[in-house]
């Protein structure tokens, strides 16, 4: 590989680098911001989780489904939503470690900035190995002729 190719290439890391940390930025303040928010689905009431929530906030009836953020510096909020889909009660900065942050902790999506973060690191490792094969059999060629 020629210096001229090797300087694109490093050249070429450092952008996708740089559209890295802008993508997280950008997709962090959208999504994430400042924690992912996790929701599920209770098809069967008497799932542990649906009976935790109901044992710990007294709730009495039927859920949809909950939705849960990790809080900062610590705590969580929850969204309990109900069998027509409303919001039927939220918890903010529940300041204490349970069985419900526990689970969701345990349960947790992986984040919206995490999947374009993987896409866009197996789209550049395919960019470099290209550009890279493209040069390496390029110089092959050369030193044949």
């Amino acid at each position: 590989m020629s210096k001229r190719a090797k300087g694109v290439l490093i050249g070429i890391i450092v952008l996708f680098c740089v559209v890295d940390i802008c993508t997280q930025v950008i997709v962090w303040l959208k999504y994430d911001f400042p924690f992912p928010t996790t929701t599920v689905v209770i098809t069967d009431q008497d799932t542990y989780i649906a009976e935790k929530v109901r044992e710990i906030f007294d709730i009495d009836y039927n859920m949809e489904s909950i939705s849960y953020r990790q809080g900062f510096p610590d705590g969580y909020h929850l969204k309990i939503y109900d069998s027509n889909g409303e919001l039927h009660k939220e918890f903010r900065d529940v300041s204490y470690m349970d069985e419900v942050d526990t689970y969701f902790r345990e349960h947790a999506d992986m984040s919206v900035s995490d999947r374009v973060l993987i896409v866009e690191l197996i789209i550049e490792a395919v960019v470099v190995f290209v550009y890279v094969w493209f040069f390496r059999k390029r110089a092959g060629q050369r030193s044949i002729h």
